[in-house]
């Protein structure tokens, strides 16, 4: 039995700058660098840092996509991995199934206090904003994000893109 700890296994990690520990433990890295530099009498890593350490890991373990995380609603537990290539939802799902397909809580958090997991809201589909592009076809009003990506995880594209507004100067939305 080894006297290894979370705590010792991430300050030694840290002191080494040796990455692995992070992509193998991201949540005990984050919470026990923390936990090891305070007791150490370092100050304590910006919560920022800690949920960038998080997000690296969960980056380099390959599970999560990279995408926006967006929740489009307040009232409903259910989120969107919206791609900025191709336009166009990549997994969604409730809290507890992005969380059990590797999606760093920080981003749940972010989506639920700003409708974006986007750490400068303004960049991302936030809760004030309209809606964005969706596949390049047409735009996607807020509103009907969820649906809209229900219906293209349903295999049901034609109702996907019903829900879609023409771009300004066209008539309707692109449907080939």
């Amino acid at each position: 039995m080894s006297d290894e700890t979370p705590i010792t296994r991430a300050v030694a990690c840290a002191v080494s700058a040796d990455p692995r520990f992070a992509r193998q433990y991201p949540a005990e890295f984050a919470a026990a660098v923390s936990a090891g530099l305070e007791k150490a009498g370092y100050s304590i890593i910006a919560t920022a840092e800690l949920e960038t350490l998080e997000e690296t890991a969960s980056d380099h373990r390959g599970m999560f996509p990279r995408c926006e995380v967006i929740k489009p609603s307040r009232d409903e537990d259910f989120y969107v991995g919206w791609s900025r290539n191709p336009d166009a939802p990549v997994i969604a799902g409730t809290r507890a199934e992005m969380l059990a397909a590797d999606c760093p809580a920080s981003r749940l958090r972010r989506a639920d206090e700003a409708g974006t997991s986007y750490r400068a809201a303004a960049d991302g589909c936030s809760w004030d904003d309209a809606g964005l592009v969706a596949e390049q076809r047409g735009f996607l009003p807020r509103a009907n994000l969820a649906a809209y990506t229900r219906a293209l995880m349903e295999d049901r594209a034609a109702d996907a893109w019903d829900l879609l507004e023409p771009f300004d100067g066209e008539s309707e939305v692109r449907r080939d």
